[in-house]
């Protein structure tokens, strides 16, 4: 699965293009430029030091031209509607939504505006229909409407609750869920922002969508446009072969998850240290996104998270007797070819710095199985 990450042409780094940017460079004399996480085709995303506020922060550059400009302000605008709106639901009607993704925001738009779309909308869809690339449509539907002027509504209270009253453990969309809703813990108003941050990761990354849709489309897959969307996502929209090999591998997963398999992470705690009910919440976490890290940066381990995923991303926790024995399960598991993740605590807190703490493994049931299998579950 090599070969993911885009790469801009060089020779659109002119006039109407993209920004030419250094490292070290300064926006707005407040962001410095650190590095560059990633593009698209409307623009670059820089990892920068906010010298104000003292903290990393991600900034978009867009490409130059007034369009360009005029996409990226709009693209501010709706954010900033959502967000409103979201301060309105946490703090006047102290209510969770719970479920914030693309389909549950809405655009409100007049009568001619709508005509239009809906009769944009229709033509692309023929297109798919008929095995046509025509980028582009999606792309300029809005250009009719004033985005300006249009009201942002946030639709879908199906799923909200009260601030005070949670009503299930297990909320949003899996794709916008928060780390503390994965992990089963309290969760409250932070969790709708985590979800508006995956929309405006999204943002980022979608740029070239319709491109890449029509063609994994027009690899034999027109009949499922969801699936087609979400390989898409999970490969960073930037290739639309990649997303296709991710969709056939899934399929692969499925195929073996109905004969029986499955995936599933194992999280060891060491019992040995005596931890709190907060501090052993803490070491999972870090072990669960540690072990996700460490996949995602090896191109070769990829597939086994998004089939991971496909199976439910089941997560186990049990107990493990100290740090001697966490590290035998790790070495066991390596000799299986399982990733692993052992958490050494930094000490402050409960234990000694460079404690081992929680162990992650992760991998198809049936091999995980042979190294945790016979462990007590955590209560």
């Amino acid at each position: 699965m090599e070969g993911w990450e885009w790469q801009e042409d060089p020779a659109e780094y002119s006039a109407g293009g993209y920004h030419p940017v250094q490292m070290g460079d300064m926006f707005n004399g407040r962001y410095q430029v650190v590095q560059k996480l990633g593009c698209g085709y409307f623009s670059t995303v820089w990892l920068c030091q906010d010298m104000v506020k003292k903290r990393r922060v991600a900034v978009k550059v867009a490409k130059g031209g007034e369009s360009f400009a005029e996409a990226a302000q709009d693209e501010v605008s709706l954010l900033q509607c959502v967000l409103a709106g979201l301060q309105f639901l946490h703090k006047n009607c102290r209510i969770i939504h719970a479920d914030i993704k693309p389909e549950n925001i809405l655009l409100q738009v007049d009568e001619e505006s709508l005509q239009k779309l809906l009769h944009d909308t229709a033509a692309w869809s023929q297109s798919i229909n008929l095995g046509l690339k025509r980028p582009g449509i999606l792309a300029n539907q809005l250009d009719h409407c004033n985005i300006m002027k249009m009201r942002v509504k946030i639709a879908d209270l199906g799923s909200a609750c009260w601030t005070y009253k949670p009503l299930s453990k297990e909320i949003q969309t899996q794709p916008y869920r928060a780390l503390e809703v994965l992990l089963g813990l309290d969760y409250c108003t932070p969790a709708d922002i985590w979800s508006t941050a995956c929309l405006i990761m999204l943002l980022v990354l979608l740029n070239s969508w319709e491109e890449f849709l029509l063609k994994l489309l027009s690899l034999g897959n027109s009949h499922q446009n969801s699936s087609a969307d979400k390989a898409l996502a999970l490969t960073g929209n930037v290739s639309a072969e990649a997303a296709a090999q991710l969709y056939f591998s899934g399929l692969e997963a499925q195929e073996r998850e109905a004969g029986g398999g499955g995936y599933k992470m194992v999280l060891v705690v060491n019992m040995g240290l005596a931890m709190g009910v907060g501090k052993i919440a803490a070491q999972v976490g870090h072990a669960a996104v540690g072990l996700y890290q460490l996949i995602q940066e090896k191109s070769t381990e990829r597939e086994m998270i998004c089939q991971w995923d496909e199976c439910g991303a089941k997560k186990v926790v049990v107990q493990g007797s100290n740090a001697a024995h966490l590290m035998d399960l790790q070495a066991l598991a390596l000799s299986l070819e399982l990733p692993t993740y052992l958490v050494q605590d930094a000490g402050r807190t409960q234990v000694s710095a460079g404690s081992y703490t929680v162990l992650a493994i992760i991998g198809e049931e049936e091999i995980v199985n042979k190294v945790t299998g016979k462990l007590k579950l955590l209560n």
